[in-house]
């Protein structure tokens, strides 16, 4: 379960734009290999034009916007495919999260990470949800871990 628990936190780690540190929206890779959304790439260069340099926000590398202007920088076609897992994790989650009748059950909520997960403790066994599903509107006690 904690290497799980490791292994769902760093995709998240993984997923996320730097920028606005949301879960990617048509990621774009820049020539030092770092990602970000297309929209915060608009957005922090929104006075730049094709051929004006421009500093990734991770390391300073500068970079030429290419002629397309920054909408024609190269799809992270890789990152579209950790969002992907990603995605299909999260449900692969929701078909785990315990009936209302486990709920009433001694249970334990464990946040993780920014709210992207909650462990569930019923009983003895541990359960994931994603907290999207809204299990925090029951009365629990909450610790970060």
């Amino acid at each position: 379960m904690a290497r799980q628990l490791l292994a769902a936190k760093e995709l998240d780690d993984m997923t996320e734009c730097s920028i606005c540190t949301e879960v990617f929206t048509d990621p774009r890779g820049l020539p030092c290999y770092h990602t970000f959304c297309l929209k915060c790439l608009l957005n922090y260069g929104e006075d730049k034009q094709p051929g004006d340099s421009m500093a990734c926000q991770m390391c300073r590398k500068m970079f030429t916007i290419p002629s397309g202007g920054l909408s024609g920088l190269q799809k992270n076609f890789c990152m579209e495919k950790l969002l992907r897992v990603r995605k299909l994790s999260a449900e692969e989650e929701a078909r785990h999260i315990p009936s209302e009748g486990q709920l009433n059950q001694h249970f334990s909520v464990f946040t993780y990470g920014m709210n992207t997960r909650l462990l569930i403790k019923i009983s003895a066994q541990l359960v994931y949800v994603p907290a999207y599903l809204g299990v925090l509107h029951l009365k629990q006690e909450i610790r970060y871990v």
